[in-house]
């Protein structure tokens, strides 16, 4: 069986340090199968299209083509695309996500003629409903000046208006497949609620191997220096909320440090505000902005936190909250979207209202002064997850 993803992460020789961490580990998975082989058709900074192969996969990384009003590339870009989908000749095509061009190519009709699904990796418009993250104009003007304040608020609210934009094109994409994948009920009740007449079928999603080592697990007894969150600096994953948690926390320990992955300031945004609410906390010397790292990195600063923190707004799923409950570390998370359905994998999750950083503060004292030690109630193996997706793919193919 060939399948043709349609993605937004390279597979082949690409470092696996940001966002789509599962979808290498998923492809990995897959390509053992002997009886499927996957093609990537992906995009990069790039000026020609770069094939790329490895055992049982192949893969096309794309340039950045130019979009035009109607979201596509230009006629010719669509072609060369087409050109390699023919040649390739799928059993099926995969499209992951609706954030890019690729599900909009089958929806309006020019790649025909094969058995398709898409997967939901988000849902763009409830990112948009909480893309301001629950702040408003007043938040940013507590912690800047007039003119800073207008213009980082100013450029979160351009930002949600771009998103917003998309919403049009991801609500053709989703009406137009009959077969989408879900990964958590939250996303099953946006997509019934955008196409009731679609087939849904569920996802599982892999976590990185380092994460399920039992020789690392996170233990309690290690010596603890910090907390951690894994995130963006995306308004809607509020950073902010864990910021101020950290700084009732620093006033009773000043010796913790607060480690953020995956978020460096460019001080543009929503990124400036975060600035000034650590230069008003005073935490410039307690918290640190890593960038992003490899599941190492990220298991060297777990094995020192007292726990992992989720803060987010909205959450389609969740990697981060998946792989720190591998982990073993205590996670602090968050009452929103998908986040609350992990209740249901995992013991003793600490929840807070979503925005609520006095109770997030207090669910990470708990952590500090009495411990927290987590057990995963259902583990999702690398086997189940390739084996549902392969009947998943074999359901498809057979049933049209």
């Amino acid at each position: 069986m060939k399948v043709l993803w349609f993605s937004n992460k390279e597979l082949i020789s690409s470092v696996v340090n940001s966002s789509g961490t599962w979808l290498s580990t998923m492809a990995n998975n897959l390509s053992d199968h002997s009886e499927i082989e996957i093609v990537n058709i992906t995009e990069a900074d790039t000026h020609d299209i770069q094939t790329k192969s490895a055992s049982r996969m192949v893969e096309y990384v794309l340039p950045k083509f130019r979009l035009g009003k109607d979201g596509l590339p230009s006629i010719s870009n669509i072609e060369k695309i087409k050109a390699i989908v023919e040649n390739e000749h799928p059993d099926i095509i995969h499209v992951w996500g609706v954030e890019k061009y690729w599900g909009l190519l089958l929806a309006r009709k020019h790649i025909i003629g094969y058995h398709t699904i898409l997967d939901i990796q988000g849902v763009l418009e409830a990112c948009d409903i909480f893309y301001k993250g629950e702040l408003s104009f007043h938040n940013f003007l507590k912690e800047m000046n007039f003119f800073d304040a207008l213009y980082a608020y100013g450029f979160v609210y351009l930002q949600k208006l771009r998103m917003h934009k998309r919403i049009k094109n991801e609500n053709e994409i989703i009406k137009s497949f009959s077969n989408i994948g879900y990964q958590s009920e939250w996303v099953r009740n946006w997509v019934f609620y955008k196409n009731p007449s679609a087939k849904l079928y569920k996802s599982y999603i892999s976590v990185r191997s380092e994460f399920c080592n039992p020789s690392t697990k996170w233990k309690i007894d290690n010596p603890k220096t910090r907390v951690t969150i894994v995130a963006s600096g995306i308004s809607y994953k509020r950073l902010d909320v864990a910021i101020k948690a950290f700084n009732i926390i620093h006033n009773i320990y000043p010796d913790i440090q607060l480690s953020i992955v995956g978020y460096k300031p460019d001080h543009r945004g929503f990124s400036r505000y975060l600035t000034s609410l650590i230069k008003n906390y005073r935490l410039n010397n307690s918290i640190e902005c890593l960038g992003n790292l490899q599941a190492g990195k990220i298991i060297d600063l777990y094995k020192k936190s007292y726990c992992s923190i989720i803060s987010s707004s909205v959450e389609s799923y969740s990697v981060v909250l998946a792989e720190s409950i591998a982990y073993g570390i205590p996670c602090v998370v968050s009452y929103a979207g998908a986040l609350p359905e992990f209740k249901n994998r995992c013991s003793q999750l600490l929840y807070f209202p979503s925005g609520d950083f006095v109770t997030c503060a207090n669910m990470i004292i708990h952590c500090i002064q009495q411990g927290c030690e987590i057990r995963e109630l259902e583990t999702i193996s690398d086997s189940k997850v390739a084996e549902n997706q392969l009947d998943v793919y074999k359901a498809i193919i057979n049933n049209q």
